[in-house]
């Protein structure tokens, strides 16, 4: 898979509209030197948060605002979503081969191979939300670490929000919603104000720092 998500990547121009509002805006904050405010053609581009921005950062710091790292840096984030795909099957099914199995047909999935090479939010949000996931489901099964959980559950949850806004916690919120809906679990007020504390403290400090330093 890795093949799959860096195959070819720098062989190709930056192609349409979209692309070419988030190469510009990266190109713009280096120009400027301001890594906080993007901007594109000189003015305030808020549509997006500015996670996605801070994703292309560290490749085009040291290779210039090319293809190749713009896109590099989405098959990083693919790399790491397949390895969270693989440890969250192994957590739920603890077996090896299916776990293999649901990463390749991930990983081998034409949405896949287009978001590693097509620079959006996309593959953002899909590795956000998949760790959500992962912490959500050892969060509602395992009764050890769940303070650790809790925070890599609010961290998630926030990266998702600074990834797409409000909508990036949707996915995540409704699965644990309709859990608790189903099956009713019961719960002590001790854990839940602990773990949901440290999500709530977790999810605030990651998601809204820089909406309030915006404003």
């Amino acid at each position: 898979f890795i093949v799959l998500s860096f195959y070819h990547i720098g062989s190709y121009p930056i192609w349409n509209n979209d692309e070419g509002l988030y190469a510009e805006t990266v190109r713009e904050m280096f120009e400027r030197g301001n890594f906080v405010d993007p901007s594109f053609n000189y003015e305030h581009r808020w549509q997006k948060p500015v996670l996605i921005y801070w994703v292309f950062l560290p490749l085009t710091s040291i290779f210039g605002c090319t293809e190749g790292a713009f896109r590099a840096s989405l098959g990083i984030l693919g790399i790491i979503s397949a390895l969270f795909t693989y440890l969250l099957a192994q957590r739920i099914y603890r077996n090896r081969t299916i776990s293999l199995l649901a990463t390749l047909f991930f990983v081998s999935s034409f949405a896949y191979i287009l978001q590693t090479r097509h620079l959006a939010t996309h593959m953002l949000l899909l590795l956000t939300t998949t760790m959500g996931l992962y912490f959500l489901y050892r969060l509602l099964f395992e009764i050890q670490k769940r303070a650790l959980l809790s925070l890599g559950l609010g961290v998630s949850l926030g990266l998702s929000f600074l990834a797409k806004g409000p909508v990036g916690i949707i996915i995540t919120a409704l699965i644990a919603l309709i859990y608790m809906i189903l099956n009713r679990p019961r719960l002590s007020i001790k854990n839940v104000l602990l773990n949901g504390g440290i999500i709530v403290l977790s999810f605030c400090a990651i998601a809204l720092a820089w909406y309030v330093y915006m404003l």
